[in-house]
């Protein structure tokens, strides 16, 4: 008999421990600052605006025709490498290589300029999403925030990510 009640008290101790702890973490939540920022309204509106800008409509219109360019010159060299001469296929091939870097190089300049924007985007915006997922965290009684791309799997119920973009888009954490 009293080994039947030291079994119950132990099992309610570590039954109420558990139901403590569980009380205290409160919901785990995942999350991505950076989805949450471009998915906001003022992000579009920047990105669209940078589209707009006159040195980005250039690098964007020569990029295409580079890209025309490399590949058209790709499929005429297939159609008429069996016809060419060796020197005339290192031409090509060295045009090419010509076209592909001329195309990386822009294709960094136009990264670059949505790159700017959406870092002057972060540093802008970053404590208002802050304050947001702080009201947040106390207001859904959240006890975890992981980041949601170091997240392999979860349920999109845990994912607050729209939740602070809805916020941010009303002009909430001002």
């Amino acid at each position: 008999m009293n080994r039947l009640i030291q079994l119950i008290l132990v099992s309610l101790l570590f039954g109420s421990a558990a139901l403590n702890a569980q009380a205290q973490t409160g919901k785990i939540a995942v999350f991505s600052p950076q989805e949450a920022i471009l998915n906001s309204e003022l992000a579009k509106q920047r990105l669209q605006k940078l589209q707009e800008e006159k040195e980005f409509v250039d690098n964007k219109t020569q990029h295409d025709k580079l890209r025309k360019d490399y590949a058209d010159l790709v499929e005429e060299l297939k159609k008429e490498s069996a016809v060419m001469s060796a020197a005339q296929q290192a031409e090509a091939q060295k045009k090419i290589t010509t076209l592909r870097a001329d195309i990386e190089h822009n294709l960094k300049k136009l990264q670059a300029a949505q790159n700017d924007v959406i870092q002057q985007l972060g540093v802008e915006v970053g404590p208002r999403v802050q304050k947001i997922v702080e009201e947040l965290v106390k207001a859904e009684e959240i006890g975890l925030i992981l980041r949601a791309e170091a997240v392999m799997h979860a349920n999109a119920s845990y994912n607050i990510t729209s939740k602070v973009t809805d916020k941010l888009n009303a002009g909430a954490g001002k």
